[in-house]
């Protein structure tokens, strides 16, 4: 509720409707010092934009300070940069150019230090996806090897043959797992995006509050959905995978019965019975 009220906030900043955009900015306020939530940096910019529109520069200065406190306490830094932008935007209007120039060498540094981090955090999730494939690749490698020896030169060809299209279906699994870890995140960075957090710290602070992983959420909440579609409907199991946003019938199968324990067809035949 925090955060709907705040992306009324800035729906009604940028309709101009400045009244209702501070009531529902008023009001996620209370909700955050209701619940104890820290994250509320976004709030304040959200006001602060919203009275640099009016034309109250000292004031949109107060907020956008108070949003800049709250990201370092909170470590919610992604942020920073357009922050310190609109701090320097304000300096401006007020025309103090020293501190224009200060909050822009600002935001210059804090872009420097967040790509570094990015670039680092992408070589070591590279490197680290490479050797665990190396490994992978070469554990199954000796095992294959191994049963060629054991059975022989009359059957090395056939052993060969089924090698490669256990590759190229492995390929193929492999493809669509990262497909659909792929959507997973995206849905992750937009969830993280939503409450102005970074993804690993959305992450951390969702794992806090719910005891799972927001991967998890999501895989428990499409399966919720899959197993009321199979028990109310009778649509093809095929079109509730799609439904249920997986792209792949296996894929789909394979969770299923990880977290309801059986099948769908098992399900459904279950729960007519």
């Amino acid at each position: 509720m925090i955060n709907l009220y705040g992306q009324y906030g800035r729906v009604f900043v940028t309709r101009e409707m400045y009244d209702s955009a501070a009531y529902y900015l008023d009001e996620a306020f209370l909700l955050a010092d209701k619940y104890q939530f820290p994250y509320t940096s976004y709030i304040y910019i959200r006001k602060g934009e919203m009275e640099a529109k009016r034309g109250d520069y000292l004031s949109a200065l107060t907020s956008y300070c108070r949003g800049l406190d709250n990201m370092m306490e909170t470590g919610v830094n992604h942020g920073l940069p357009g922050l310190y932008q609109a701090i320097s935007d304000i300096y401006k209007q007020l025309n103090e150019p020293d501190s224009v120039q200060h909050y822009l060498s600002r935001k210059i540094e804090v872009e420097r230090e967040l790509t570094k981090t990015n670039t680092h955090a992408l070589d070591n999730a590279v490197k680290a996806l490479l050797e665990e494939e190396r490994g992978q690749y070469d554990s199954k490698f000796r095992t294959t090897l191994s049963y060629v020896m054991i059975i022989g030169a009359s059957v090395i060809l056939l052993t060969l043959l089924l090698w490669y299209f256990w590759r190229k279906r492995n390929k193929r699994i492999i493809a669509e797992k990262e497909s659909e870890l792929a959507a997973l995140e995206e849905k992750l960075s937009d969830a993280a995006e939503l409450v102005y957090m970074e993804p690993s710290s959305f992450c951390r602070y969702f794992k806090k509050k719910t005891s799972r992983t927001f991967i998890d959420y999501v895989k428990n909440v499409r399966i919720g959905m899959a197993a009321r579609l199979l028990a109310e409907t009778d649509k093809q199991i095929t079109q509730i995978c799609y439904d249920c946003g997986y792209n792949n019938l296996a894929n789909f199968n394979h969770y299923f019965k990880q977290i309801m324990k059986k099948t769908p067809s098992e399900y459904r035949k279950a729960f007519r019975e």
